[in-house]
């Protein structure tokens, strides 16, 4: 939840042969400018398209200039840096997308468009052009592009230099690929699509898995990198924060090196700091992990294993830090072994055999001995993780720790963190307005939480106390008038106090 202002700048040139540039825009990298402009390089041509094609942006004109609106700020600075590059994007209908390619305005059919969500971490878009070719443009994260690409990629080393090179600058990145798709391969696989499409139930489920046919071998064409700078403030309030002896947690779904600097960057790690990574973390946890066949003793096993007692006893002796993935913490959750467990137990109870449930139990240990770790650390960073598990985090520690939770966030994807969290912020921004709608406290900045917290978070239990003290004497007081009356009236229950009569 670190406060960003998602403001996207380019690092001047002669850039008046675009009519649609950007006046206010700085940009020093002649050499691309010039490749863009010849127009010989396919891969600079595909990805320029890519950035003007693949996109839920909407173009509306006022006052002879085009005005984007998108969900994401990020998605907004890609096409508009396309934009400012000689692709621009025009105008989208329901079936068609206009773009003008160096001056070369050109209209693209749209076959299918292939939405974002977290589990995919990914969109695509099917066009055709206006030659008839059928092209699936894909952009996403690096671990599920990389992963789909056709064997022989002779530039993605590069690329991973890149990304590695762009996440140690704190800069968020996305991966973008293509391929061009048969017009027999694409018949059959639009039949599956509208087949998914209209069922009444799994529809998710079914598109997804139709999703993954055709997103398969994939032509590498780059890699873009934003840079989502940090809000006036944020470092002072967390050192605020950390003094205040609270915890604070970061959960990101940025990739592991670009959420590790950008902790750097807002003092929330230090250089004097261990950083306890998977390896270290599945290490100490290990005799929870496979320990099944006694629960108790394998509690008494995790409070006794040498890994784990030394950072339980240092305390804050020893600075700590815990960095994990949103697949780690699958394993934590337990969901997948919670899956197969109700499989295998609703099998069983089909064969009139009586279970036990275990895994449940099992899967709590294992949490709680996890949240027991993560907060003798003075930082937690989770990245790549989903809202969905931004949510089961918070719940995870409200079991767990006898302990007031507070969320904040400034989009979409933390409304069900917020929600979930015993106090709710949301930050009003560039993200949109869901997160504040959603909050118990809304903020123009992060760094605002320093005075909700210090301020007026005091404040607010000297009223209680004041309040709670008030309310024991009046009742009190109340009481024993009562009582002394009852001596005097020798307990005939008569009322001290008459009620008043009806109207």
């Amino acid at each position: 939840f670190v406060g960003s202002s998602n403001k996207t700048e380019c690092k001047s040139m002669d850039l008046s042969w675009n009519k649609y540039i950007d006046k206010k825009l700085e940009f020093h990298d002649q050499l691309l400018l010039d490749t863009i402009r010849r127009d010989q390089d396919p891969v600079v041509r595909e990805y320029m398209r890519l950035l003007a094609l693949c996109h839920t942006v909407m173009v509306e004109e006022k006052e002879s200039e085009l005005v984007y609106q998108a969900a994401s700020p990020d998605e907004e600075a890609l096409v508009t840096a396309a934009r400012n590059l000689g692709y621009v994007f025009l105008s989208r209908t329901q079936d068609t997308i206009t773009i003008s390619e160096l001056g070369i305005q050109r209209t693209y059919k749209v076959l299918a468009l292939l939405d974002f969500n977290s589990v995919r971490k990914r969109m695509s878009v099917l066009v055709q052009d206006p030659e008839g070719c059928i092209k699936l443009y894909t952009k996403g994260a690096d671990s599920v592009i990389l992963e789909r690409l056709h064997g022989d990629q002779t530039n993605e080393g590069c690329t991973i230099k890149a990304l590695d090179s762009f996440a140690a600058e704190t800069l968020r990145t996305l991966c973008l690929a293509m391929k061009e798709v048969d017009k027999k391969e694409y018949a059959l696989w639009s039949k599956k699509h509208h087949a998914a499409s209209i069922l009444l139930q799994g529809r998710a489920q079914e598109l997804d898995k139709i999703y993954e046919e055709i997103e398969q071998n994939l032509k590498l064409l780059g890699a873009t990198a934003i840079e989502d700078k940090l809000q006036d403030g944020v470092p002072e309030t967390i050192h605020l924060l950390k003094r205040g002896d609270i915890k604070v947690w970061v959960l990101t779904g940025d990739k592991q090196e670009t959420a590790v600097n950008i902790g750097f960057a807002c003092q929330l790690l230090s250089e004097d700091m261990i950083i306890l990574e998977e390896s270290k973390i599945s290490e100490i946890l290990e005799p929870t992990w496979y320990s099944s066949n006694s629960l108790i003793g394998s509690s008494e096993a995790l409070c006794n294993n040498s890994s784990f007692l030394p950072y339980q006893a240092s305390g804050g002796h020893v600075k700590k830090a815990l960095v994990v993935t949103g697949d780690f913490l699958e394993k934590i959750f337990h969901t997948e072994e919670e899956k197969k467990a109700k499989k295998m137990k609703g099998l069983l109870e089909s064969l009139c055999f009586r279970t036990a449930d275990t895994s449940k139990e099992h899967g709590n240990l294992i949490e709680k001995a996890f949240v027991e770790l993560a907060t003798t650390c003075q930082a937690v960073i989770c990245c790549r993780v989903t809202p969905k598990q931004k949510a089961l985090i918070v719940q995870m520690v409200k079991r767990h720790k006898n302990a007031i939770s507070l969320a904040i966030g400034d989009g979409a994807n933390d409304v069900n963190m917020i929600k979930t969290a015993d106090i709710g912020v949301g930050i009003s921004g560039q993200e949109g307005m869901q997160a504040v709608q959603c909050s118990d406290y809304a903020l123009a900045q992060f760094r605002y939480l320093q005075r909700l917290l210090f301020v007026h978070g005091k404040w607010s239990y000297l009223r209680i106390s004041k309040f709670l003290r008030y309310f024991f004497f009046k009742t009190f007081a109340g009481m024993m008038v009562q009582i002394w009356f009852a001596f005097y009236t020798g307990f005939t229950a008569q009322v001290s106090v008459n009620s008043p009569a009806p109207p």
